[in-house]
């Protein structure tokens, strides 16, 4: 019995190697009618066909191609997907990555339009904000409202300040909270890279840059005296960290400006500030803080 099935086992594969055989040679006559009736009965998990002896057999995958060049071979989800992609491509339509989609989904945006009058720029915020900026009358103002650039330290410290409260609450490896927030700032900057003269040249020409070179100053965070393992928080890197994740400080750094920042933090006890106090005059939120950072 055992030499019996290992007979039709061998007959069943020479007579598949015929058959294979017969279908490679008779590849190249096959007619388009006949091409189009072979691929209707084609599976989707098995190409099996009828072959002229009769006898039922299998297509391998490396033929499917020559036998049959006008069938579509099917296709898993991603490659479908990408066919899909290409074609939109093709017809002149954008197609988004996952990183664009994400910052689309989270991108916040700002809007500010103004008016000159004089030497006093009026500026209003899409939210309804009047804000004016001046110069000095020594640069032909009139000196009634804060210059530009000081209005950018005050943007500095507006958020870091907001920012500070947000970090703070979501503090690693324990949230504390901040109570009262004191800044000191100075910008510094090279006045050639403005008044240089000619004025059609770019002051990049004679190594100069107009920008902020250097921030300098102190940030005293006060907490209150009940607040647990306060020495255990690393106050310079939280300053690191309120830096890159304000987007004015982060904006200020990427430009190339040096943050020289020093951090410190301190009790409501040990800075002397009254129990009233609701951040020690530039803490912004007081004591009830921001939940998030509206910046």
């Amino acid at each position: 019995m055992l030499q019996q099935n290992r007979l039709q086992i061998i007959a069943y594969i020479v007579i598949h190697i015929i058959i294979y055989n017969t279908v490679m040679i008779s590849t190249t006559s096959f007619t388009p009618t006949f091409i189009k009736t072979f691929t209707k009965t084609f599976t989707a998990t098995t190409f099996t066909t009828k072959t002229f002896t009769g006898t039922s057999m299998k297509i391998p995958l490396h033929l499917r191609p020559r036998l049959c060049p006008n069938l579509r071979p099917l296709s898993s989800k991603s490659q479908d997907k990408s066919q899909h992609n290409s074609q939109h491509n093709s017809q002149g339509k954008t197609i988004e990555s996952r990183e664009e989609r994400l910052l689309k989904r989270h991108q916040k945006s700002y809007g500010v339009k103004s008016s000159f009058n004089g030497p006093v720029t009026t500026c209003v915020t899409d939210t309804g904000h009047v804000v004016k900026t001046d110069v000095p009358k020594l640069m032909g103002g009139s000196n009634l409202h804060p210059q530009p650039v000081e209005l950018l330290l005050s943007s500095l410290l507006g958020c870091t300040t907001t920012t500070s409260h947000y970090i703070s609450r979501n503090w690693h490896p324990k949230p504390f909270e901040i109570i009262g927030l004191e800044m000191d700032v100075k910008a510094h900057r090279d006045n050639r890279g403005v008044m240089k003269k000619p004025t059609h040249e770019l002051v990049e020409d004679f190594g100069i840059d107009a920008m902020l070179q250097r921030v300098t100053g102190v940030v005293t965070i006060f907490v209150s005296p009940l607040t647990e393992d306060i020495d255990s928080i690393d106050v310079s890197k939280f300053g690191v960290v309120v830096e890159d994740r304000c987007p004015v400080a982060n904006m200020i750094v990427k430009s190339g400006c040096v943050m020289d920042v020093e951090w410190v933090i301190k009790t409501k006890v040990e800075s002397g500030v009254e129990s009233n106090d609701d951040g020690g005059g530039g803490g912004g939120g007081g004591a009830n803080g921001l939940r998030q950072p509206p910046v």
